[in-house]
């Protein structure tokens, strides 16, 4: 039986807390040997409406460390899907701890694959996977070169781990509007296909069947008002 994961750790500074939802702000050096930065800048939102009120008074400006994992919100049929990212009830404290930290895993079935989009023009080439870890949905963004090499490494069906940073991204759907989605950005370094789906050629036994010869154009030219 194979074990789904979907879990993160934050710390950083409480910016505000408002209608049950928490807004931290993290800085995450951007490479390991550069603690001083550059950084990435995330202001994550958290639901903390199942954590008691007494836990959430006078947080704002002081610094919070939490684990918690994301999940998916009950939407009418036909909608997009949204999600949210809970904290665990026994892991949500005031620290001194100095440094941020923004880690995340999710461990899940692959069930459509990996969406691989080409570079561009001041765009890196880039691949989604939408997981499923358990019952929930979690997007994974994985970039550069690492971004073709999980395309050809995992088929759809594959289970799949992803580690990296937990990030909000905001995009423009032509039919929804403005949305949020929670995702996962991807080390290189922590993606690892656990099990690589099979890929079964249910025509092998009968391909000859509907193969079909043809007579190939032998290079010489056609006659005059021929198409």
């Amino acid at each position: 039986m194979a074990t789904h994961v979907n879990v993160m750790k934050l710390r950083g500074t409480v910016d505000s807390i408002q209608d049950d939802i928490l807004t931290l702000g993290m800085k995450i050096p951007q490479y390991r040997n550069q603690p001083n930065g550059p950084f990435y800048e995330n202001i994550i939102p958290v639901n903390v409406a199942d954590l008691p009120k007494t836990k959430l008074r006078g947080l704002v400006g002081k610094r919070v460390e939490m684990a918690g994992r994301i999940v998916n919100l009950p939407v009418p049929e036909g909608e997009p899907s949204m999600s949210t990212f809970k904290p665990f009830k026994k892991y949500f404290e005031v620290v001194d701890t100095p440094g941020d930290l923004n880690v995340a895993e999710v461990v899940g079935i692959a069930p459509s694959g990996v969406i691989y989009n080409e570079a561009k023009p001041n765009l890196r080439a880039f691949s989604n996977i939408l997981m499923m870890a358990g019952d929930t949905f979690v997007w994974a963004v994985v970039f550069k070169a690492a971004a073709r090499l999980v395309k050809l490494a995992c088929p759809r069906g594959s289970l799949l781990k992803v580690g990296g940073r937990l990030n909000l991204r905001e995009y423009e759907s032509p039919t929804s509007g403005w949305r949020q989605v929670y995702e996962v950005v991807a080390d290189p370094e922590q993606i690892q296909v656990l099990k690589k789906a099979e890929i079964v050629d249910d025509l092998a036994d009968i391909r000859d069947m509907g193969a079909i010869t043809i007579d190939e154009d032998d290079g010489e030219t056609a006659p005059e008002g021929a198409i």
